[in-house]
């Protein structure tokens, strides 16, 4: 398992930028732009839609149904999945494919 683990560590489908696609980029903006929002009451469900289609020119509902956004989710429960076996299985490897990029 090390091994598979290591070795997808090394493929492009590893996450090893949250910059690394477009659709990360949408991501971080959207992230950027809750961290925004005015703290001194809750937001409301307008607000977070209206943030949602400005980070990614879409709804929702559009968003998730995104082959990026499937393939972005897939690839980074895959990859902290893929880090964290490597991490328990052999920590104190020193082989370059054991470090956290």
């Amino acid at each position: 398992m090390v091994n598979l683990a290591a070795t997808f560590i090394k493929s492009r489908n590893f996450v090893n930028d949250v910059q690394g696609s477009d659709f990360a980029r949408k991501v971080v903006k959207f992230g950027s732009a809750v961290d925004n929002l005015d703290t001194s009451a809750s937001p409301n469900h307008k607000q977070v839609a209206d943030l949602v289609k400005d980070a990614f020119g879409a709804d929702a509902g559009q968003v998730v149904q995104d082959p990026a956004y499937q393939s972005l989710l897939t690839n980074l429960r895959d990859s902290i999945v893929a880090i964290k076996y490597v991490q328990v299985r052999a920590p104190f490897s020193d082989q370059p494919y054991f470090r956290v990029y």
